[in-house]
Parts: C-alpha cells; sequence; structure tokens
C-alpha cells in the first residue's frame, strides 16, 4: 500500500534491484486491494489467516486451517495437508472440469506465511 511505483527504491535497494517490478504487492487495504485487482491481501478472519490474490483477471483465495490449507476460486476448493503439498480433497465449484495453477498457491503459501511470521 506504500508503493506508488516511482521507481526511486531502485537507486538505494540493497540488493540492486527494483522492488517494485520483482517483489510480490501486499496490499493493507481491502477496498484498494479489490479496486487494483491485482497483488494480495492478508487478514485474520475467525477461521484463522487468509490470503486473496489476483491472477489473470481471477480472485483466488489461500487459508491457513488448523487441519491444513485450502485453495479456492470461483471454480475449485482444494484441500491440503498441513505441509500444503499432499492434496486431500478436491472439489469442483461449478461441476465442470477446471484447471487449477499449484505454482499460485505455492507463491502464495510462501507469502502468507511471511505475514505470518510478521505478526498478522
Amino acid at each position: 500500500d506504500w508503493c506508488n511505483e516511482c521507481g526511486n527504491c531502485v537507486t538505494f535497494c540493497p540488493t540492486s534491484g527494483a522492488p517494485y517490478r520483482e517483489k510480490p504487492h501486499v496490499y493493507f487495504d481491502k477496498s484498494a486491494f479489490e479496486t487494483e485487482k491485482d497483488g494480495f491481501f492478508a487478514e485474520r478472519t475467525a477461521k484463522g489467516l487468509r490470503l486473496q490474490a489476483y491472477h489473470n483477471g481471477r480472485c483466488y483465495g489461500l487459508a491457513k486451517t488448523t487441519n491444513g490449507w485450502t485453495f479456492s476460486s470461483d471454480q475449485f476448493k482444494i484441500e491440503m495437508d498441513a505441509s500444503g503439498m499432499d492434496i486431500r480433497d478436491i472439489e469442483s465449484i461449478s461441476g465442470l472440469a477446471f484447471e487449477a495453477d499449484l505454482e499460485l498457491m505455492v507463491r502464495m503459501k510462501v507469502i502468507l506465511e511471511g505475514v505470518e511470521r510478521m505478526g498478522l
């Protein structure tokens, strides 16, 4: 939320990178996340920690629960074990075939674990 993508960070970045282009954009404000329709939004809910992401025009969710992880969209719901790598159940929301980008799920898991370590 604090980045306006001006590019000034490129001149003083200790890793000689362009963080505003290379790092994930995690919003602190849900309305900004929903307006921009890109990046990630983390929140703590009554059920646990949850991360939402816009990817290729579609919204995805990843929730950490007491039993493991749930990766979902408007098309599917995938339940995984605590490591997040073994799939326990797959459900099609519409009953139709779908494709799930598991690379996105792994990226979301890494971001959510980082947010959790920061104390959200």
